[in-house]
């Protein structure tokens, strides 16, 4: 229901559902779940929608350090989180930062593609990336 009212740019009702579930996930789950960072990051997102980068960041850093605990460096949850950390820097005209965590999210992602479609020749794992969620992921490696 939090991403209708974003689509409909009602921030404030996205803004309680998300931190409503984010109170329930630490409650359930602890502070330092997976899920926990899943709330963390779509606040991050709705926080940069705002014009918050400073909000956003928190969140996003949140996400990253319990996700860099919780999933090797290859996860695909870890990269979306270094993806949305390099567009953050890169709207706040931080250069080097952004291509630090674009570098980080596209090695990521590209180990993973290499774990799950092995037996697939380079070309038809950039041609399952190309379809995938993560168009940027295809640019950046083809």
């Amino acid at each position: 229901i939090a991403g209708f009212y974003v689509a409909q740019k009602k921030y404030p009702q996205a803004a309680a559902l998300y931190e409503d579930s984010l109170a329930i996930r630490k409650k359930i789950f602890g502070s330092d779940h997976p899920s926990v960072s899943y709330s963390l990051v779509a606040m991050g997102e709705l926080e940069y929608r705002q014009g918050r980068p400073d909000a956003a960041r928190k969140c996003f850093d949140e996400a990253l350090l319990i996700r860099e605990q919780k999933f090797s460096e290859n996860h695909p949850d870890l990269a979306y989180v270094h993806s949305a950390l390099g567009e953050l820097d890169q709207a706040t005209q931080q250069w080097e930062a952004s291509a630090k965590h674009f570098d980080l999210a596209r090695r990521s992602f590209r180990k993973h593609v290499d774990q799950v479609l092995p037996s697939l020749p380079e070309a038809e794992q950039l041609l399952f990336l190309r379809h995938t969620e993560e168009p940027h992921f295809h640019a950046a490696l083809s």
